[in-house]
């Protein structure tokens, strides 16, 4: 993943690191939908996609009107696989809400959103 300034010229998607050109649609084979998971447990979302740019995990937490990216943490807990798999271990009722699988490239922007419902 890359955190740059993302502009379009002339139709290409230009960044400082990268620069590439889409002629197909964002594609988002298969994914999870839904899950209800005991404190404790563990779960994993996948988003198996083409055709991406950019790809994010951005966890809504019910409580917070603000959106966050999520990123690896350092106890482990949520783990970003190289497959682009949200690896979450040891879920606690913080981790309860809606998980968003958001890719991008220069034809546009598309989502999947994922419930993560947190049982004790």
């Amino acid at each position: 993943m890359c955190a740059c300034v993302w502009t379009v010229l002339g139709g290409i998607l230009h960044s400082s690191s990268v620069s590439a050109y889409y002629t197909e649609p964002l594609v988002i084979f298969s994914s999870n939908v839904n899950a209800t998971v005991n404190v404790g447990g563990a779960y994993n979302f996948s988003c198996n996609v083409s055709n991406y740019l950019l790809f994010q995990w951005i966890f809504h937490d019910p409580d917070n009107s603000y959106p966050r990216v999520v990123s690896d943490t350092s106890d482990g807990r949520r783990v970003i696989t190289p497959d682009n798999e949200l690896r979450l271990t040891n879920i606690q009722f913080e981790d309860e809400g809606t998980y968003e699988c958001r890719l991008r490239n220069n034809l546009g922007i598309m989502s999947l959103w994922n419930d993560l419902i947190v049982v004790g």
